[in-house]
């Protein structure tokens, strides 16, 4: 049989867009689940040549079967297979049945609608606390036909589950009347572009869902607190951080999985490992890009069988955590390269977020250099924030920030120190800035301020010139409220200007 994966692949992009979209109406839905039933009659028949002519995704809530989607399926079809749904979700297992009476198809493209033989494919779509669905496959059988469609529908029932699990579940919670989008700070999260309204939407909807998460992010775009955001939604026993590149290599195995007392030198007792400590909690393994191949292969084992075999032991201990993974690097590379395990991919790409840089959502800089900004006085002891005006944020946003959130919060910092006005002026920001991009630190009152290679004269005359294109432009051009900025009288100002060769539209230019 041609390689299930392909038809996994085909049908990549429908499933991403049922977890994104899945609540934006019930009619929108409906149609992407169909393209799912349609996608897979059209591989089986095109790969495999089976005549299976029609199809149905069941759902269950509450002990009731609800039809998701149907293609080429009758409703005395539906009637008919009744007795082997109920039969597949009380079994928990794939069964195939097969009926000697009439037609239980409409015509398709094969020709007219024909009376004979006909196979029941049920297979159950299994969710964490039992069945949640059945998919149901009609074929005109010659045989071999449900033997056939079997592997597929096993298969991709268990593609489906997760994707089936987050809708019915998603549809019960409060995110669907829009509470995510009721404030500008959710979960520490500051700002109201689409990019971040996207991430705290995944984190509403994959919040409860003890299935592994994938976040990818470049370094600094806060992965550590998405994940502490999934663990608080889940709201089960404790959060553990571990970063895989702070362990040793020669510990990695035996820290993450646990040791037998004596299975290697300095093993003196038994020790449970990371993945069985966290409990019911939540573990986030931190640059997993970064683990070895062969951890990867007890990884993916520990994922699927929901147990480790610690280092020195030929038994298993279960393990109940919920795991996210994290990792800047470009996994799908690597598998390429060889250096990520495909499967392990396969197995952990199910529920993604992707954590946008910095200079992708700018529009965020007010709320969330307020919010950092609040964070710097409560380390710094100060007795109040300190404010960056409107000219600032433009100032900031002309930096493209390699180090996201965590540069910026850095910088903050450390302008919060620097600075002796609760308003940061926009030439000290600008000057902070330019020694940041620069990578010179300027320990204001400490140490004289690097040499610009001119002379006093040359150095005082550009000082005044930004110091008064500044004013100019927070005021936007009226000399008095700039003068009375700079704390000079008004006759000064223009007095300096002139000097300067300034007219008061260049120099807003020029700021």
């Amino acid at each position: 049989m041609t390689d299930f994966r392909l038809l996994i692949f085909e049908l990549r992009g429908v499933l991403d867009r049922i977890l994104l979209d899945a609540v934006s109406s019930r009619e929108e839905l409906e149609q992407l689940l169909l393209r799912v039933l349609r996608t897979t009659l059209e591989w089986l028949d095109r790969e495999v040549q089976i005549p299976v002519h029609s199809a149905a995704l069941l759902g269950l809530e509450s002990g009731e079967r609800f039809v998701l989607a149907s293609s080429g399926m009758t409703d005395r079809a539906r009637e008919v297979s009744r007795t082997i749904v109920e039969r597949t979700l009380r079994s928990g297992r794939t069964l195939i049945a097969r009926d000697q009476g009439g037609d239980f198809r409409r015509g398709t493209r094969h020709g007219a609608a024909r009376p004979g033989p006909y196979s029941f494919i049920s297979s159950p779509i299994l969710g964490q606390a039992g069945p949640i669905g059945v998919l149901l496959f009609g074929a005109h059988s010659g045989g071999s036909a449900g033997a056939a469609v079997r592997p597929v529908a096993e298969q991709l029932c268990a593609a489906l589950a997760p994707y089936l699990e987050i809708i019915q579940t998603h549809q019960r919670s409060l995110w669907c009347a829009g509470t995510v989008r009721d404030g500008p700070l959710h979960y520490g999260l500051a700002g109201c572009s689409r990019l971040l309204q996207r991430v705290l939407e995944q984190i509403a909807l994959y919040g409860h869902l003890n299935i592994p998460v994938l976040l990818l992010g470049e370094p600094g775009t806060g992965k550590e607190l998405v994940a502490r955001a999934l663990h608080r939604e889940r709201g089960i026993g404790r959060f553990l951080p571990v970063e895989v590149t702070s362990i040793p290599p020669s510990m990695l195995e035996g820290e993450l999985f646990g040791h037998k007392k004596g299975a290697f030198t300095g093993a003196n007792r038994d020790r449970d490992g990371l993945l069985v400590s966290a409990g019911d909690g939540t573990i986030l393994l931190d640059e997993i890009g970064d683990l070895p191949l062969d951890l990867q292969a007890k990884l993916l084992r520990a994922i699927q069988e929901k147990s480790v075999r610690p280092v020195g032991s030929n038994d298993r201990v279960e393990i109940s955590a919920r795991l996210i993974l994290a990792t800047n690097r470009n996994l799908g590379a690597d598998v390429l390269s060889g250096r990520f395990r495909a499967d392990l991919f396969e197995r952990i790409r199910t529920l993604v977020i992707e954590l946008p840089p910095l200079r992708k959502h700018l529009e965020d800089l007010p709320l969330l250099v307020e919010e950092l900004l609040r964070q710097a006085a409560e380390r710094l002891e100060l007795p109040t924030p300190r404010a960056i005006t409107e000219a600032g944020i433009d100032a900031l946003a002309t930096h493209d920030w390699p180090g996201n959130t965590r540069e910026l919060r850095g910088f903050l910092e450390r302008i919060s120190t620097h600075s002796r006005h609760r308003v940061i002026r926009v030439q000290e920001l600008r000057e902070e800035l330019r020694e940041w991009r620069a990578g010179r630190p300027s320990d204001r009152g400490l140490s004289p301020r690097p040499s610009r290679g001119r002379n006093l004269v040359e150095d005082l005359r550009e000082f005044e010139r930004e110091l008064i294109c500044d004013a100019l432009r927070e005021a936007d051009g009226v000399q008095t409220i700039a003068a009375r900025t700079l704390g000079v009288p008004e006759s000064t100002l223009r007095r300096k200007m002139s000097h300067l060769g300034l007219h008061r539209s260049v120099a807003i230019h020029q700021s």
